[in-house]
C-alpha cells in the first residue's frame, strides 16, 4: 500500500495500482522469486524452481 494525505492532512492507505496503470501493467510482467541460500545448496535450490517453474526464458536474469 501506499499512503496519500487527505485534504485535512490524514493519511489514507491506497493501492498503487488505483494510482498507477503503469503499476498495474508492470505487475503483470515482473514476477521475482528470491532465494536465499548458502552456495552448496545452489543446485537443489535450482533444481527445485526448474521443477516448480519450469524453464526459465533467456530474458530471465540470475544474480548471485
Amino acid at each position: 500500500p501506499i499512503f496519500v494525505k487527505s485534504k485535512k492532512g490524514e493519511k489514507v492507505p491506497r493501492r498503487a495500482t488505483e494510482l498507477s496503470r503503469i503499476i498495474n501493467v508492470m505487475q503483470a510482467f515482473m514476477n521475482i522469486v528470491r532465494v536465499y541460500t548458502r552456495r552448496e545448496y545452489r543446485e537443489k535450490v535450482s533444481e527445485a524452481s526448474e521443477r516448480t517453474f519450469g524453464y526459465l526464458p533467456s530474458e530471465t536474469t540470475i544474480s548471485y
